[in-house]
């Protein structure tokens, strides 16, 4: 459990819980009540996992993630049915849409790769192949 002070300039305290922190804390059920209580009136500060985030609202943590990455046209794009979320691996969406174009890269050593190049790249290949690869370059 960390205490911070409240932005406010007032110098209220204002407890900052994290959520591994109340499951290891083996607090009786009325204890943790008041806890529940003290959050829902922004005297505590509950910082959640993407995990729990993903459970409270019904998504996956992948989802929760790829919403993360959009800017604000991206997001959008989605909402409007544009395009999806997550670019399916087979190229297929729902809508009868398809991913972007293939992309042929021929870099030489040292070329710099724009931001909405590499996001082309990484809907071309699908998230999991992209992140595989980050892996590979890491050791």
């Amino acid at each position: 459990m960390a205490v911070e002070v409240n932005g406010s300039g007032n110098g209220a305290n204002r407890v900052t819980l994290s959520l591994r922190s109340l499951i290891n804390s083996h607090l009786s059920k009325t204890a943790l009540a008041f806890v529940g209580k003290r959050v829902r009136h922004g005297m505590v500060e509950l910082e959640l996992t993407n995990k729990a985030i993903a459970q409270v609202l019904g998504v996956s943590v992948a989802y929760l993630n790829a919403a993360e990455q959009c800017d604000e046209v991206d997001e959008y794009e989605v909402k409007k049915g544009l395009r999806p979320l997550i670019w399916p691996k087979d190229g297929k969406v729902a809508n009868g849409g398809s991913e972007p174009a293939t992309i042929y890269l021929d870099l030489a050593p040292g070329t710099v790769v724009s931001d909405v190049q590499l996001d082309d790249i990484v809907r071309c290949v699908g998230p999991e192949r992209a992140w595989d690869a980050i892996q590979r370059t890491m050791t």
